[in-house]
C-alpha cells in the first residue's frame, strides 16, 4: 500500500549504523515491526534467493535489496558463505539538513514513483560501486555523522530508485529473445550464471538462442557475458579503490584468480597491472561519458 509518510514535510532521511551479518540474517527475524523507514541489503559475500515484488530473484555480487521495515523478505537457497552489511534508512525529525521528503516528491519524478507504487521492496544492481562506496564511507563516520548521514542517505536513496525506474523503462530492440537474453545478461552478470540459465530465462532452446543471439549481435552469448563483466572490472579498476577480491566477486568470478585470468585474456594485463598503471588525475572525460549513458545524473 502507499505509505503517505514518504512525502512528510517535516521530516529528513537519515542512516543508521552500518551492521555486519553472517549466514544467520538470512534465517532468523532481524527486521523491527511497525517502524517507518528503509532497509538496505547489501551482500558481503555468498548468495541467496529472495522472494519480493520483483519476483523471485538472486541476490549476490553487485544486486542489492532495498525493502520497508515492515516488511521482510522471505530468503531461501542461502549460501554457506553467505554474509550482508545493513543499512537502515529512517525518517527524522531532528536537525534538519537538505531536502525533506516533501522536497524529495516534489523535486525527482523517479523518487516520486517509487512512493506512488505497491511494492514492498525492490532490487537494484550496483554496477559501478555507486551505493557500495558510500556504504563504506558510512562505515568510517565518526565526527558531525549526523550531517554526512542524511546526505548519504538521500544520495543512496536517488541512485536507487533512479536505477529501478530506468531499469523497468529499458527497451532494448531486436528479437525478442536475444532482447530477453540481454536484458537478463545485464542485470545478473554479477552472478555466477551460464548460457543455460539464460536460455532458460529467455525462454527458448540453448542452441537455438546461441545462433539467434550471434545473427542479431555479431558475438557468441557467451563472449557478451563476459565482456560485461570485464567491461564493469574494469571501471571498478580504474575508478573505486575497491579490493580487487572484492571486485571479482562484484561482477561474478567465484575467485581473484579467475578474474585476473579473463582479464588478462581481454585486455592484455591482470587487474591489479591496469590499477597500478592508470593515472586516476586523468581520463575523467571518459569517465564522463562513460557515466552520464548509465547513470541519470542529472536527478540528482
Amino acid at each position: 500500500m502507499t505509505r503517505e509518510w514518504l512525502r512528510d514535510q517535516g521530516a529528513y532521511w537519515t542512516a543508521g549504523e552500518v551492521r555486519e551479518y553472517g549466514r544467520d540474517f538470512f534465517t532468523k527475524a532481524y527486521y523491527p515491526t511497525g517502524e517507518r523507514g528503509l532497509r538496505l541489503i547489501v551482500m558481503t559475500g555468498g548468495t541467496a534467493h529472495a522472494s519480493s515484488c520483483d519476483g523471485d530473484i538472486w541476490l549476490g555480487g553487485s544486486r542489492m535489496l532495498l525493502s520497508f521495515l515492515d516488511y521482510r523478505p522471505d530468503f531461501t537457497e542461502v549460501s554457506a558463505d553467505a554474509g550482508c552489511l545493513t543499512v537502515d534508512i529512517i525518517p527524522t525529525r531532528d536537525a534538519p539538513i537538505g531536502d525533506s521528503l516533501y522536497d524529495m516528491y516534489d523535486k525527482y519524478p523517479q523518487y516520486r514513483r517509487f512512493c506512488q507504487n505497491t511494492r514492498e521492496a525492490l532490487t537494484f544492481i550496483d554496477g559501478f560501486g555507486c551505493v557500495y562506496a558510500t556504504v563504506e564511507a558510512l562505515m568510517g563516520l565518526s565526527s558531525d555523522r549526523w550531517i554526512f548521514s542524511r546526505m548519504y542517505a538521500c544520495y543512496i536513496i536517488l541512485v536507487i530508485t533512479c536505477h529501478a525506474d530506468e531499469s523497468s523503462r529499458m527497451k532494448v530492440s531486436g528479437n525478442r529473445y536475444v532482447r530477453n537474453a540481454m536484458k537478463y545478461v545485464n542485470d545478473n552478470c554479477s552472478m555466477p550464471i551460464t548460457v543455460k540459465d539464460v536460455s532458460r530465462s529467455a525462454g527458448v532452446n540453448e542452441g537455438h538462442l546461441r545462433r539467434l543471439f550471434r545473427q542479431e549481435t555479431g558475438t557468441p552469448l557467451g563472449e557478451y557475458i563476459q565482456s560485461r563483466r570485464m567491461d564493469r572490472a574494469r571501471f571498478l579498476l580504474i575508478h573505486t579503490g575497491f579490493p580487487i577480491s572484492h571486485i571479482s566477486r562484484l561482477v561474478g568470478f567465484s575467485s581473484q584468480q579467475y578474474l585476473s585470468e579473463a582479464f588478462r585474456r581481454r585486455f592484455g594485463i591482470t587487474p591489479g597491472e591496469l590499477r597500478k598503471s592508470y593515472n586516476i588525475t586523468c581520463g575523467y572525460d571518459e569517465l564522463e561519458g562513460y557515466v552520464s549513458k548509465n547513470l541519470p545524473w542529472e536527478v540528482l
